[in-house]
């Protein structure tokens, strides 16, 4: 396999930082005058591509969850209903509850009639909003996309103007299709 030149390490790391690819491109030491039109071609370039998704794979680590973690989290806590937290015994939440991830909050008071008689053990449950859970699902799966405020749109956390010249758009797009595949980019014509 090639190396990389000097230039595409600098590109790579300065794009990986969070540079647009233009920015990365004048940070490395290409000329000004044509590093937004040159963009394309240097990360297309195969050596790039390959230094790009070895930075990205190691920012992963085993205890960043990833996209599958996430949803199932997220859909644990769509999911889950008081019955599941009830017993013949009262409230009992474990880890291997079935979707414990929904418990927001488990609160215990003993009351103590005047009277006489026993204590009384009170203990309330509260679950997660089921509704944000839903629409962050709904928002992974791609099954809906936010109405755009004007020509801007948000795509995987970055706000694009379709209105905005086309050497931005391409660097907005490249930037997104580098994050890796849970970002999917699709241009309709």
């Amino acid at each position: 396999m090639k190396h990389l030149r000097q230039k595409q390490e600098i590109f790579c790391l300065k794009y990986f930082e969070g540079a647009t690819a233009t920015e990365a491109m004048i940070a490395a030491g290409y000329s000004p005058k044509y590093a937004t039109q040159n963009t394309n071609h240097v990360l297309s370039i195969p050596v790039v591509q390959e230094r790009l998704k070895e930075l990205r794979q190691k920012t992963e680590d085993e205890t960043v969850m990833n996209v599958l973690e996430r949803k199932q989290r997220l859909s644990e806590i769509a999911r889950a209903i008081i019955p599941d937290f009830v017993g013949d015994d009262g409230i009992k939440v474990t880890k291997g509850t079935p979707n414990v991830a929904a418990v927001e909050e488990i609160t215990t008071k003993t009351k103590i009639y005047r009277k006489g008689g026993d204590p009384v053990i009170i203990t309330n449950l509260k679950l997660h909003n089921p509704i944000p859970a839903i629409q962050e699902l709904n928002k992974m799966g791609g099954d809906y996309s936010e109405q755009p405020v004007g020509n801007t749109y948000n795509i995987g956390a970055m706000q694009v103007n379709i209105g905005d010249p086309k050497e931005k758009l391409i660097s907005a797009i490249s930037r997104l299709a580098a994050r890796g595949p849970e970002i999917q980019v699709i241009a309709e014509p």
